[in-house]
């Protein structure tokens, strides 16, 4: 049977069976992502990883892709940590399953032919599988099997960057239909890969079934759920779920860490998946609680009115962690002064702070409607950059800055009806800028 390989198989079965019938879920690292050193964040959340694997038995993991941001720009720190934690799953005899998401391809073979990063790098390592393409597991005593679906590489363009994320419904009934005696098995998906049906407001506001008839060959959230018994998906980095008699049946199980100010107040970890039969599975969140936070906090709200001054002792309550302030009040000189000592030891005692005014974003949302058509332009490349510093008096470093606070804090209030753009994608693409 093509897409099957009895000796990968087995090999599988016997990291399943030794894990207790169970395994471990977690997509999306993106090391490298942005300026905030996730290495930090990562690391933690890694070696909390090999803690569970320690005290629980773990043997088989699966990863649902996007290891790096950018694997052809990937740094000593980022390789060590990975390379760390590889080295850790060979001593605990535990098997990984690599599925490719579409940033591990990102410019694949940028330089010569031959090189591949990171399967060239790690294939060494006889603990790890990578998935490159559609792929099966069977499991015939206790009448399952996965599907493996990895992004497709050859959807790529020139430039490496992926044409469509999406995934054809009837690519997905095949497969599964040339089974022999597919019907006697559940069936479960792990994937990397969009539904064209999923409207991407904001990382925490998603709407599922918007009408869009130039599509309907691609798979839906509907047809998963009528045609496998779970979908377990990587891709989107929050965790979105819709349910079936009480029961998960599609899953994006979402990043396992905060990756920047937009996932504040988000939880993020890794899943646990056991006893899976035909008809039947346990699933189980295991939050991550040691990896670093991001926090948006507005002065006001640690403000002692009563008394006209700042409430030091709550602000200071934050550490390793990632701070943006938001100075949301007028200051007397006194306030200043204090707020300035404030800064000083929230830096030393955090990963990171920042500091916006308000009055600074009044600024763009007075032409609010100028701003969304000008981004849009300059996102499609229609303008330059140059053409929209009209929307202020400020140097070109600080109306970036502007734009990059505007978009982080006011994103799910405006929902950019005008944009076609996710806030994650828009947020990077004003970071590429500066």
């Amino acid at each position: 049977m093509k897409n099957f390989n009895d000796k990968i198989n087995d090999k599988i079965l016997a990291y399943y069976n030794k894990s207790n019938k169970s395994l471990l879920v977690f997509s999306d690292l993106h090391l490298n992502k942005n300026n905030y050193n996730n290495c930090i964040a990562v690391e933690k959340l890694l070696n909390n990883l090999v803690d569970y694997i320690k005290k629980n038995n773990i043997h088989l993991i699966i990863f649902l892709g996007d290891w790096f941001e950018k694997k052809d720009n990937a740094k000593i720190e980022e390789l060590e940590i990975t390379t760390n934690f590889l080295k850790e799953l060979v001593i605990l005899d535990c098997l990984m399953l690599f599925i490719y998401g579409n940033h591990d391809v990102y410019q694949k073979d940028k330089l010569l032919q031959q090189i591949k990063s990171f399967i060239n790098t790690y294939s060494i390592i006889d603990n790890l599988i990578f998935i490159q393409d559609y792929f099966v597991f069977i499991n015939k005593e206790d009448k399952f099997i996965f599907h493996f679906y990895p992004i497709f590489s050859d959807k790529l363009n020139q430039n490496g960057n992926l044409l469509n994320k999406k995934i054809y419904k009837e690519t997905l009934l095949n497969n599964k239909q040339c089974i022999p005696n597919y019907t006697e098995y559940g069936h479960y998906i792990f994937g990397h890969f969009d539904l064209y049906n999923i409207k991407y407001l904001s990382r925490s506001n998603y709407i599922f079934n918007y009408n869009d008839t130039n599509l309907t060959k691609y798979t839906t959230d509907d047809f998963l759920i009528k045609n496998f018994d779970l979908s377990l998906l990587g891709h989107y980095h929050n965790i979105v779920y819709k349910k079936e008699d009480n029961k998960i049946k599609l899953l994006f199980v979402g990043s396992p860490y905060q990756i920047d100010f937009g996932d504040q107040n988000q939880i993020r970890g890794f899943w646990l998946l056991k006893n899976i039969f035909k008809d039947q599975f346990n699933i189980k969140f295991i939050e991550n609680n040691v990896s670093p936070k991001f926090y948006i906090i507005k002065l006001s709200e640690y403000y002692d009115f009563a008394n006209s001054k700042i409430n030091v002792n709550e602000l200071l309550k934050f550490k390793q962690s990632y701070i943006r302030i938001i100075i949301d009040l007028k200051l007397n000189d006194t306030d200043e002064q204090m707020f300035f000592n404030i800064k000083n030891q929230l830096i030393n005692q955090n990963l990171y702070v920042d500091v916006i005014v308000k009055n600074d974003l009044n600024i763009l949302d007075d032409k609010y409607n100028l701003f969304l058509e000008n981004l849009n332009k300059l996102s499609n490349k229609e303008i330059e950059f140059n053409d929209i510093l009209n929307l202020s008096l400020l140097n070109k470093e600080k109306i970036l800055k502007i734009l990059n606070e505007y978009v982080n804090l006011f994103y799910d209030e405006k929902q950019f009806k005008n944009l076609n753009i996710p806030k994650e994608d828009l947020i990077n693409f004003i970071q590429e800028l500066i």
